[in-house]
C-alpha cells in the first residue's frame, strides 16, 4: 500500500473517532448530520485527489520509459550511420586508390 493511500486511512480512521466522540457532545442531529456530510465531501475529495495524483504519477513513469527506449532507439541509429558513414569513406578511399 503506498504512503498516500495509508496516510488516506489514517485521516478516515480519525475522523471516524473524532466523530464517535464529538457526537454524544453535539445535542443537535442536524449539526451532526452536517458535519458528517462536510466530513464526507472533504473525504471524497481527497480520494478524488489521490486518485489524479496516482495517475499522475503513472503517466510520468510511463512517459518517462517510452523517452528512454526512445533515447536508447535514437543512440542505436547514431551507432549504425556512423558505421555507414565509416564504410563508406572506406570504399570511396579505395576506390580512388585503385584509379591511380
Amino acid at each position: 500500500m503506498s504512503a498516500v493511500k495509508v496516510m488516506g486511512v489514517i485521516l478516515g480512521k480519525a475522523w471516524r473517532i473524532l466523530s464517535a466522540i464529538a457526537s454524544p457532545l453535539l445535542k443537535d442531529k442536524e449539526n451532526v448530520k452536517a458535519i458528517q456530510e462536510f466530513a464526507d465531501l472533504i473525504m471524497g475529495q481527497y480520494k478524488n485527489l489521490i486518485d489524479q495524483l496516482e495517475q499522475a504519477i503513472n503517466d510520468y513513469f510511463e512517459l518517462s520509459k517510452k523517452i528512454r527506449e526512445m533515447h536508447e532507439e535514437v543512440c542505436t541509429l547514431k551507432e549504425e550511420l556512423v558505421t555507414a558513414v565509416t564504410n563508406s569513406c572506406k570504399e570511396a578511399q579505395s576506390c580512388k586508390l585503385a584509379v591511380r
